[in-house]
């Protein structure tokens, strides 16, 4: 690292500690929080499934789901991927769940309650028993309540990590 300072960086150590800086506060730092939340997510399911007897995969598809559990899910995109659907045998129903967090404001906030909102109304429309659920936190949401607000008007179920952590998601399972 030492040769790579000295010899190689053609602008100065600030600039590159700067873009070092700017990358980690870009995309890297973004997908670590959807992974991070993804694994929170995961461990909460795999807890609660083990608990109530029900079947769970992370990553999951419209056509594992119907392969699998035989419920046919709607999709708004041939190749959508679920953070985590949950199945009922005794109740024949999926639960699809997708999550995220945000650090920071910004428009990405509100594109992202608006598409969960339109996805959440189109995989409803199931002839089978399928719930919408949508787990998100961050501080990024203190700057954008409209959208929030706004998703919170057309998506039943709308969690954050203290809702998790008080067993809303396990009540829900349980209806």
């Amino acid at each position: 690292m030492l040769d790579f300072l000295q010899n190689k960086a053609n602008r100065s150590l600030v600039d590159y500690v700067y873009g070092v800086e700017a990358g980690l506060d870009s995309n890297a730092r973004k997908n670590r929080s959807g992974t991070t939340m993804e694994g929170i997510l995961e461990r909460h399911v795999a807890k609660i499934s083990e608990t109530l007897g029900l079947e769970w995969k992370a990553q999951t598809t419209a056509p594992f789901i119907k392969d699998n559990w035989n419920i046919e899910v709607p999709v708004d995109k041939s190749e959508r991927r679920f953070d985590v659907a949950i199945y009922s045998k005794e109740q024949h129903k999926v639960w699809l769940v997708e999550t995220n967090y945000y650090g920071g404001g910004g428009s990405k906030l509100k594109a992202v309650a608006g598409e969960f909102t339109e996805l959440s109304q189109f995989v409803v429309t199931s002839n089978d028993n399928v719930e919408f659920v949508w787990v998100t936190d961050g501080q990024g949401w203190k700057t954008a309540h409209l959208p929030l607000s706004e998703a919170f008007g057309h998506i039943t179920n709308i969690f954050n990590l203290n809702m998790l952590k008080e067993d809303f998601l396990a009540d829900l399972l349980t209806k």
